[in-house]
Parts: C-alpha cells; structure tokens; sequence
C-alpha cells in the first residue's frame, strides 16, 4: 500500500502517526504541542511510504479512488 500513515502539513510542520490512528488524533498532538486551541490549521493529508506529504485528493487517486478525497476511514 503506497499510504503508510496519516498526516497533516501545518506551515512548515509536518505532523503524522502511523495507522491506524486518524487525522482527529494529530490534532489532538498539535492542540497540545502548539498549545493551539481549535479549530486547528492545516492541510489534511498522508504519507507516503516514500516519505512524501500527499493532499486527500492525490492520495485517493493514488490509491486507484478517482474525484474525491480519501479518508483513513478508507484505509484502515
């Protein structure tokens, strides 16, 4: 599977956690890391085995799923 992990891109942070945690348990980590409070800001996204930061949309396409974003609700 060419998705390891989800991901969100915030400035030049990049926040992740491995499957099968989802995007609410990042923000959790950022809530508390950059003592923001909600809503958090960011770009939802995954990694890549590769190592690369990938938008919903260029992750479901690469997962075969085309005009729409992927959740990790699809993944795992």
């Amino acid at each position: 599977m060419p998705i390891v992990a989800v991901a969100i891109k915030f400035g030049d942070l990049l926040y992740t956690l491995p499957k099968p945690n989802r995007h609410h348990h990042i923000i959790a980590h950022m809530l508390h890391d950059l003592r923001e409070r909600a809503p958090v800001r960011g770009e939802q996204g995954f990694l890549t085995r590769e190592g690369n930061f990938v938008c919903r949309y260029c992750a479901a396409k690469l997962m075969g799923i085309e005009g729409r974003k992927l959740y990790s609700e699809d993944l795992w």
